[in-house]
């Protein structure tokens, strides 16, 4: 539970130092891009910064693309039957972790990017995107496993369905206060 809160402080404080350099360009665009659409552009650059920190350059170390051993796991849900060397508490928070990161993709991307607001599409970018993390693990000597990309994707589609609903929402309230400004 400590690393999960660990890695939201520096999310948070990777979102912080992204706001703080995108200061002038805030001010350049203001007239151009509205303010809550540079809002959501930034939370998800701070996202994407949060989850390359904490699947790849936190573990970058000084064998980067030549390590001694290459970790790869295409067997899907072998974190449910394998015994690992963690606890079963600490496999649950992996599990929950690689689901939770993906969750504000999820949601970001299609507001971010209206050209691909349908699910497949939002989903498939973000398979891309988990898949990149995966491979590049993969060649820095971490370990390369199918079921973070199954769970990154769970995310995803998480992240997407609530998007999904809040975009209804927000459309049927439109269409309410349209009908009552026509009587």
């Amino acid at each position: 539970m400590g690393t999960l809160l660990g890695y939201f402080v520096i999310g948070f404080v990777i979102i912080v130092a992204t706001t703080i350099l995108y200061l002038p360009f805030f001010f350049i665009l203001k007239k151009r891009v509205t303010i809550l659409r540079q809002l959501f552009f930034l939370l998800l650059v701070g996202c994407i910064l949060t989850v390359l920190f904490a699947t790849i350059f936190i573990r970058l170390s000084g064998n980067v693309f030549s390590p001694h051993q290459y970790h790869l796991n295409l067997i899907p849900f072998q974190w449910i039957t394998k015994t690992w060397q963690m606890s079963n508490e600490k496999k649950i928070m992996q599990v929950v972790a690689n689901m939770v990161m993906f969750i504000p993709l999820g949601f970001l991307v299609p507001i971010v990017f209206p050209k691909i607001r349908s699910f497949i599409k939002t989903v498939l970018i973000l398979s891309l995107f988990s898949f990149s993390i995966e491979l590049f693990q993969y060649f820095i000597g971490e370990v390369a496993d199918v079921d973070d990309l199954i769970q990154n994707l769970l995310g995803s589609a998480f992240g997407y369905t609530i998007f999904s609903f809040i975009n209804h929402c927000v459309r049927s309230n439109k269409q309410k206060q349209r009908m009552k400004l026509m009587e």
